[in-house]
């Protein structure tokens, strides 16, 4: 009857599905895996081409790394070394290197993990890497001259760097997401909807395979996110693998280009714009909107993608300070269905976390029982 009471308010937790590896996500760790494997059997000190070496070189090397950067890398290990041990050619030793190449990873996902040296090491702040040197906002001052640099630029990528960054700043989109990005004109109401599909949908970590985003109305806005895709519709061919690696090669032009020019405009400056600072700077500005009343916490996320808005809240920038450093835009509102799927995902997570608290809490409550006797 206890166990009854207890968990009938929490039933909703148990419709939590389970988090799934896409299949390019597992592409992606192969190569990843790959490419940390050459770089081990170049660096190790140790002329020991084995998974427990490899293990002990690659969380030796976690101070020099982002910690999201050593994450991935831990994951691509774990993902492969276990794909590994499926083998039945393995040899009983080779399968016992692997095992405890396995818990030594495994384990480094502690607070205090295993060094190089096999000895207990207390994480140290990361030094910034990669993603911590990207900006997460454009005043407009910088933004202003960032446009008129890019107006005075000869280079033939410039129109597409223009256009990528404004369409970015006014959908929040990641920019791959592009590339299968929908516009349309509903006939009857007149709205604008564009259809986007998600580029994080494994995981749990997406609302849905896709999201939209609606403008009630022509607007500027819209304008440009229209002249973007009609551009970007022109360099694309339809056919979706060319599509892709066309893509691909084009943004790596256009996020080397928008490089080059931002470190001449701020030789000085440790944090640089790039293509992602747009989508920090819509959530800035979806986050003003719901201090203001005007967008919820669920609508926050439909419209960046996320199944909760703990992403937003975490990861991403800020909103201003007293309305300063802000360039106004018209948002565009989520779609109220995918905002119910936010609801009901970020109830049943809530619901699943709170079950889980009481389950400890009676857990322990049962042992100091034991403890103090009758």
């Amino acid at each position: 009857m206890t166990g009854d009471r207890r968990t009938a308010p929490f039933a909703a937790a148990s419709s939590v599905s389970e988090p799934t590896r896409s299949a390019s996500t597992e592409a992606s760790y192969r190569k990843c895996y790959d490419r940390l494997w050459v770089q081990f059997g170049v660096q190790n000190p140790y002329n020991r081409l084995d998974a427990t070496t490899y293990a002990h070189w690659l969380i030796g090397r976690r101070h020099d790394l982002d910690a999201a950067t050593f994450r991935q890398y831990r994951s691509a290990s774990t993902f492969m070394i276990g794909e590994r041990l499926r083998d039945e050619a393995f040899t009983y030793g080779e399968r016992e290197d692997s095992l405890h190449a396995l818990s030594l990873l495994l384990a480094s996902r502690s607070p205090f993990s295993t060094g190089s040296t096999g000895d207990r090491v207390c994480s140290k702040p990361l030094p910034r890497r990669t993603s911590a040197k990207k900006a997460k906002t454009v005043s407009p001052g910088d933004w202003d001259r960032l446009m008129a640099t890019l107006a005075l630029s000869r280079s033939r990528h410039v129109r597409s760097i223009g256009l990528l960054l404004a369409a970015g700043l006014y959908t929040g989109l990641r920019p791959s997401e592009w590339r299968d990005a929908h516009l349309t004109i509903e006939p009857v109401s007149g709205e604008r909807r564009l259809t986007v599909v998600n580029g994080k949908n494994s995981n749990g970590r997406a609302h849905g395979p896709t999201r939209t985003l609606i403008w009630q109305q022509a607007c500027s806005e819209v304008d440009v996110i229209a002249a973007w895709m009609t551009h970007l519709d022109q360099l694309l061919p339809r056919d979706p693998d060319e599509r892709a690696r066309k893509w691909e090669a084009l943004y790596k032009m256009w996020r080397d280009k928008l490089h080059e020019i931002t470190s001449k405009l701020w030789p000085r400056r440790s944090q640089l714009p790039c293509f992602y600072t747009t989508r920090h700077m819509f959530a800035a500005a979806a986050k003003d909107a719901r201090l203001s009343g005007v967008c919820s916490r669920e609508e926050l996320a439909a419209l960046l993608g996320h199944a909760t808005d703990a992403t937003a809240s975490t990861h991403y920038a800020r909103p201003s300070k007293n309305g300063k450093a802000k360039r106004p835009f018209t948002l565009p509102v989520a779609d109220p269905s995918e905002v119910a799927r936010v609801r009901q995902v970020m109830n049943e997570r809530e619901a699943k976390a709170t079950y889980r608290i009481v389950l400890e809490e009676t857990s322990e409550n049962e042992s100091h029982l034991k403890m103090d006797g009758p």
